[in-house]
């Protein structure tokens, strides 16, 4: 066979796309019936296949053909260069003490099919490190996302903590923080210990919660900080609001926007709203919904932010964090449900969650 059907048998062979699967098997087992070696293989840099060779560290200064000759065979490795960086080798091996050396002819083709095998390999090369690039961005979200869920809980536990001086002769402010300190330690120790997974869907989604009920303790919790800043915090409950969630996750969901609303609130007369509609129509969906509200009277939230709140990393105050509302809607959606902003140019601003309503447990 001419050698230019062989070579365009190579190029046929080359996997394409950055992502495919497939190997160098084919090019691989061409080479080796060709060249008549034992051996042959595509060696990858940025897999490490080369850089525990010796001929990787002389490459760093000049990257040429190898030959070595030994007692049990004869090696040849070809560089396979882009740009000034070695993207890989072509590596041969003819097996036998008397075996025979590798031509000029052999090696001037090795050096044509290394040039051709730049850009599968460059390609790959490029995807591996976007991947890594993929993997250090999704743990820095996840470790912003931690450290905003774990604030939440101490914020109010602070509030506790202040208020517990002025307190400690009052039997049911005492009993009141012990049950909250217990909840809050217990959930600190649940986010550290499931920081990469809290956020996903898993056994805890398959049970039906009350939602009133988690609003009534998480208003309990937070209604200290409330009273620090003289805000007023209320909720309007409903019977058989039951939803298919995680208790953690709706319970991060109540606490981001209750705490955002917080925040928001005028020096004097701030007051946030809760309330839980079911069940409840919705327009163009079926079945019956139950719908969470958080409303409050602060400073409101401007027109062209409204689009970006819950973009990750978007905030308008100083010391956020730009995670909560992009939290709270993945939890929702994960729910089964939907999330929505709408402010007034009073100030007033209203967050809607919509879950679907499902049976209570039996």
């Amino acid at each position: 066979m001419d050698r230019l059907t062989v070579f365009q048998d190579l190029l046929n062979s080359l996997p394409s796309g950055p992502r495919a699967q497939s190997s160098f098997a084919k090019t691989e087992k061409i080479l080796r019936a060709h060249l008549k070696a034992s051996k042959a293989r595509i060696l990858r840099a940025e897999e490490g296949a080369l850089q525990d060779s010796p001929v990787y560290r002389d490459w760093a200064r000049r990257p040429k053909i190898w030959e070595k000759a030994g007692p049990s065979g004869r090696d040849l490795m070809v560089p396979i260069v882009s740009d000034g960086q070695i993207m890989g080798a072509v590596s041969l091996r003819r097996d036998g003490k008397n075996s025979r050396p590798f031509s000029k002819d052999d090696k001037a083709f090795l050096g044509l099919v290394s040039f051709f095998l730049r850009e599968p390999l460059g390609a790959r090369a490029l995807w591996a490190r976007a991947e890594r690039l993929n993997r250090q961005a999704a743990l820095g979200f996840l470790s912003g996302v931690l450290a905003h869920e774990l604030r939440n809980p101490l914020t109010a536990l602070q509030t506790l903590l202040q208020l517990f001086p002025r307190k400690s002769g009052d039997e049911a402010f005492l009993a009141q923080f012990q049950k909250i300190m217990s909840e809050q330690v217990g959930r600190l120790q649940y986010l550290s210990e499931n920081h990469l997974s809290w956020l996903k869907s898993g056994p805890e989604l398959e049970a039906a919660v009350d939602l009133t009920k988690l609003a009534e303790k998480t208003l309990e919790f937070l209604r200290p900080l409330f009273k620090s800043k003289g805000a007023e915090l209320t909720l309007l409950p409903a019977r058989g609001a039951f939803i298919k969630a995680g208790v953690f996750q709706i319970e991060s969901l109540l606490l981001n926007l209750i705490q955002n609303a917080f925040h928001a609130l005028p020096p004097q007369k701030g007051k946030v709203a809760v309330s839980i509609h079911a069940p409840i129509g919705l327009r163009g969906k079926p079945g019956s919904w139950v719908e969470l509200r958080v409303a409050d009277n602060g400073r409101g939230i401007k027109s062209e932010n409204l689009k970006k709140i819950f973009d990750p990393f978007f905030t308008t105050r100083e010391e956020g964090t730009g995670l909560g509302l992009l939290i709270c809607r993945q939890i929702v959606e994960r729910s089964g449900g939907f999330l929505t902003a709408k402010s007034g140019k009073r100030g007033k601003t209203l967050f809607k969650a919509l879950f679907p309503l499902v049976l209570p447990p039996s």
